[in-house]
């Protein structure tokens, strides 16, 4: 469940005594600015700027609370974000777009749900697409 700013688990055996923080705290002033659950229901996919006060980025951690938070975005240039995100329809991919390797400049980039070598799709390196993206 959301509440305020953090995320909550809900055991899957239902004894709800046992709700789990998932998020263990963000940066001071920070906060969950979205999340999806994967198809499976294993866990909650989430963009929050939980590092750094106003650094967004892109998190993923078990929906049963047995592993901390995994980032799943590239290193973020100085003053980027990842804006969105979408869990692709088979469940494996996740596809965000952030200003990840040039500020203020949008590449749409993949990475599989669990984590791992994050592709970027676009590699822009101007504006001339940002209508698009």
């Amino acid at each position: 469940m959301l509440s305020g700013e953090t995320v909550d688990a809900l055991p899957t055996d239902r004894n709800y005594l046992g709700l789990a923080r998932l998020i263990p705290g963000t940066s001071a002033g920070g906060g969950v600015s979205g999340f999806e659950i994967s198809a499976d229901g294993s866990s909650v996919i989430y963009r929050a700027d939980q590092d750094t006060d106003g650094v967004f980025e892109l998190y993923t951690v078990p929906i049963d609370g047995s592993a901390s938070p995994l980032n799943l975005n590239a290193p973020l240039v100085a003053e980027g974000d990842v804006k969105d995100f979408a869990i692709d329809p088979t469940g494996g991919w996740i596809v965000y777009r952030a200003d990840g390797d040039r500020d203020e400049i949008i590449n749409l980039y993949a990475v599989p749900i669990t984590g791992g070598t994050v592709i970027n799709l676009t590699d822009r390196t101007n504006d001339a697409w940002d209508e698009y993206l």
